[in-house]
């Protein structure tokens, strides 16, 4: 299934039932092919409160209820780096020539490296360092 990248959504739900209290994963929806993927660094269970918001979603918008799909993916090594891992999946997916989510995150490493994860941190820290003005 190809994904158009106008459509890619990252999704963050905070609940206070939800095992997934603070924990980020990316969330690609087309909405053209009504195509939901699902990529978690720590777990491939898809969390039933994101599939409440998205499903809700597209009835809303008149669309049939989506296809769901878990990606697989490199997995945290550990609890904390789950925000780095989203961020890095995103990277690798805009940078790929490739528009197939499912071949892009097969080509990737059963788990990123610590200088994969510093790289993103770095990046991230640049960006906001450029857009913090000290008063």
């Amino acid at each position: 299934m190809e994904v158009d990248r106008s459509h890619v959504a990252n999704i963050w739900v905070r609940t206070k039932k939800s095992s997934f209290r603070n924990h980020w994963t990316l969330v690609i929806i087309n909405l053209t092919k009504g195509a939901v993927f699902w990529i978690d660094p720590l777990k491939n269970r898809i969390n039933p409160d994101v599939t409440e918001v998205v499903e809700r979603s597209f009835n809303i918008m008149n669309k049939k209820k989506p296809n769901w799909r878990v990606v697989k993916n490199p997995k945290q090594s550990e609890v904390v780096e789950c925000g780095y891992y989203v961020m890095r999946f995103m990277h690798d997916i805009i940078m790929s020539t490739s528009t197939f989510i499912i071949q892009i995150m097969k080509d990737s490493p059963r788990a990123y490296t610590q200088d994969d994860i510093d790289c993103i941190r770095f990046e991230w820290a640049e960006f906001v360092g450029k857009h913090i003005h000290c008063a």
